[in-house]
């Protein structure tokens, strides 16, 4: 899957005057936490014997994905960008020895197709790359 973004002039983008002042002259931090009642995932979940965690984490990248304000980012030349879009990305957890692996799925608006993609580099993880950073070198 490739990845495209836009490059954004600030001297053209209407925001740019703004957005320069925040970077230039305050610390910004971005946080969001808002309360969800999450039951009738949960239950779709459930009765589809599916994990919730995919379905929430499909759930919240459809929603980050209707928002360009979310889809900002550094580009490779240290300029602002827009994603065209957000890919999920998992911390799947390895109960044997308490580490994780950060998998990334292609975006897909449709929700079975971002999930069986979850899947397919769940089921082909090497073993190497469940072994914590330390343990290599």
């Amino acid at each position: 899957m490739e990845y495209h973004f836009t490059k954004i002039d600030l001297n053209r983008w209407s925001r740019g005057k703004l957005f320069c002042t925040y970077i230039d002259h305050m610390r910004i931090v971005m946080s969001l936490t808002v309360e969800l009642d999450v039951t009738h995932l949960l239950e779709f979940s459930k009765a589809n014997g599916l994990k919730f965690y995919p379905c929430m984490i499909w759930a919240v990248s459809k929603i980050i994905n209707a928002h360009d304000e979310f889809k900002y980012g550094w580009g490779p030349d240290g300029g602002l960008i827009r994603w065209d879009f957000v890919s999920p990305s998992y911390a799947d957890f390895h109960k044997e020895d308490e580490s994780f692996t950060k998998l990334v799925t292609g975006y897909s608006p449709g929700f079975p197709r971002t999930l069986s993609g979850r899947q397919k580099i769940v089921q082909r993880l090497p073993r190497l790359c469940r072994t914590p950073a330390a343990q290599l070198f």
